[in-house]
């Protein structure tokens, strides 16, 4: 009963992820890791219309224990944090569209723009572009995973993680809503 209630609140997570536009169509990818096991999101899946049902269930070394489709190919990544971050229990990635189009203009977001990121983020850390799902892109996030709860994959998304999946989900918000402040304020400050 608790592992369904656990693939509940990860399909409630993509529909709300999706709803509030941090991610599109099957983009981004939620976990949650329970006592030994991994609830994952599968892969090609539109975050809109995630059931319950389909959330895989793995072991901490990635093997499927159980679900119908195919695990997001970004579960090297959600491992190497887990692996990394022991009192991790969740992990939410997202491509907001505001921190996106930051990255990709070479733009920095600093994390004492707003209240809540100071008090949650005193760095936020960017990694290099490296395909997604690849082993390369899962050992530079193990490298700064410590260092911030929050990471920006560049040209990609970002990443959240914390001790529980609403807290993931809210760091996530926190980013992307800091990204879109600071773009705004360097466009009135240019008017």
């Amino acid at each position: 009963m608790q592992e369904y209630k656990i693939k509940e609140k990860i399909s409630h997570a993509c529909h709300l992820l999706h709803s509030i536009r941090l991610v599109c169509g099957a983009s981004g990818n939620i976990s949650v890791r329970y006592k030994n096991k991994i609830f994952l999101t599968p892969t090609g899946r539109h975050k809109g219309f995630v059931t319950p049902e389909e959330i895989v269930t793995l072991d901490i070394e990635g093997n499927i224990i159980e679900g119908k489709g195919k695990p997001s190919c970004e579960l090297p990544m959600h491992l190497a944090i887990y692996k990394t971050c022991k009192d991790v229990q969740a992990i939410v990635h997202a491509h907001p569209p505001w921190v996106l189009s930051l990255d990709l203009a070479n733009k920095k977001i600093d994390p004492s723009i707003l209240v809540e990121t100071a008090i949650f983020f005193k760095k936020i850390p960017i990694v290099e572009y490296f395909p997604p799902g690849s082993k390369e892109l899962a050992q530079a996030v193990s490298a700064e995973a410590q260092k911030a709860p929050i990471i920006i994959l560049s040209k990609h998304g970002a990443i959240s993680y914390a001790d529980h999946l609403e807290r993931a989900i809210e760091y996530m918000e926190y980013l992307e809503h800091a990204a879109q402040i600071h773009t705004l304020t360097n466009i009135m400050k240019e008017a």
